[in-house]
């Protein structure tokens, strides 16, 4: 299993094809599996094949695999694609999120990049590369703090969102607004101070959050100073960036597990703005986790492929760049 992009298949493909592999697919996803078996057939152990395999992949990735001469054990690896453990009684799980694991569990351990796991139904084992030394790793379980009710599924659900949109806006008015203005430091203790000093802002988002970044910058340009920019998480991160002082960066995303805004997020930790906030619906996602300011938006799980209720708590956020925030009217 493959969530992520290779950006180097095609030549990891002829090289694989050189070596009298076979493929039945054009996915870069069947690449990693080949590479897997030819490392493995050098080796004669998972854990060396997995770590030279993934040595050789240049891209995203969040991989599970199993090996019919280790059977009962599930390897586990990722970079730049979230990858979760969950952790039951004499059952543990991967997935890239909450969703599939919270009927079961309420413990789970985060994969970080560059990280390794050898799962089985009672044991965990984590490790990490060094010049491929395998050095165990020591990580301590959390603890599930979502209702399973926020991802439990009912009937007509598409329409039964449309229709939730009126009380998804009444329940963030009541939260957010005050008596005559939306309330003070709604992005974390002290923000407002720290937002005094913004002068632009960089949105990052894909999709629907795309769009409502879009909305976001023409709404702060027409009543603020504020200089906004919006840009498409896929491009920015190969782009060269260059940050103007007091710059804010944005990422939008409903599930904070969007492959491509967490890259750019990565990306953007390591550049100089002033601060990260991230704007989402999942308190616990990989985007929340990585980000310095965060804004939950609480407004319920989007099951079907239409993106409304997010999509309207996300333009509700935008409201909250407001002129008391900035001072830059």
């Amino acid at each position: 299993m493959h969530n992520g992009i290779i950006e180097n298949y095609l030549d990891l493909k002829n090289f694989l094809k050189k070596k009298k592999y076979t493929f039945s697919s054009d996915t870069d996803s069947e690449v990693i599996s080949h590479l897997i078996n030819w490392s493995f057939k050098k080796s004669n152990n998972m854990d060396s094949a997995l770590i030279e395999t993934t040595n050789l992949l240049e891209g995203s990735y969040a991989i599970g695999i199993i090996c019919s001469d280790d059977q009962g054990t599930v390897y586990a690896a990722c970079k730049g694609s979230p990858l979760i453990i969950g952790k039951g009684v004499n059952q543990n799980y991967i997935a890239s999120d909450l969703a599939p694991i919270i009927s079961d569990t309420d413990k789970y351990i985060t994969l970080d990049d560059n990280e390794f796991a050898k799962i089985s139904s009672t044991k965990v084992t984590i490790f990490n590369k060094s010049k491929r030394i395998q050095n165990k790793v020591t990580k301590i379980s959390n603890i599930i703090k979502i209702s399973i009710f926020f991802i439990r599924p009912q009937a007509l659900i598409c329409i039964k969102k449309f229709m939730n949109n009126d009380s998804i806006i009444k329940d963030m008015t009541n939260r957010f607004v005050g008596k005559y203005k939306i309330l003070p430091n709604i992005f974390g203790h002290g923000t407002d101070k720290v937002l005094e000093t913004i002068e632009h802002i960089h949105f990052i988002a894909c999709g629907t959050s795309y769009h409502a970044s879009l909305v976001a910058k023409d709404w702060i340009e027409q009543h603020t100073t504020i200089t906004c920019t919006a840009e498409v998480a896929s491009e920015y991160k190969y782009k060269k960036i260059n940050v103007l002082p007091n710059t804010l960066f944005v990422a939008i995303s409903q599930s904070g597990e969007t492959a491509d805004t967490i890259s750019s997020l990565k990306k953007a930790l390591k550049l100089n703005y002033s601060d990260t906030l991230a704007i989402c619906n999942v308190a616990e996602s990989t985007l929340t986790r990585l980000s310095n300011l965060n804004f939950l938006m609480n407004a319920g799980p989007e099951i079907s492929v239409a993106s409304t209720k997010a999509f309207t708590s996300q333009l509700f956020a935008s409201t909250s760049f407001n002129y008391d925030c900035f001072k830059k009217i």
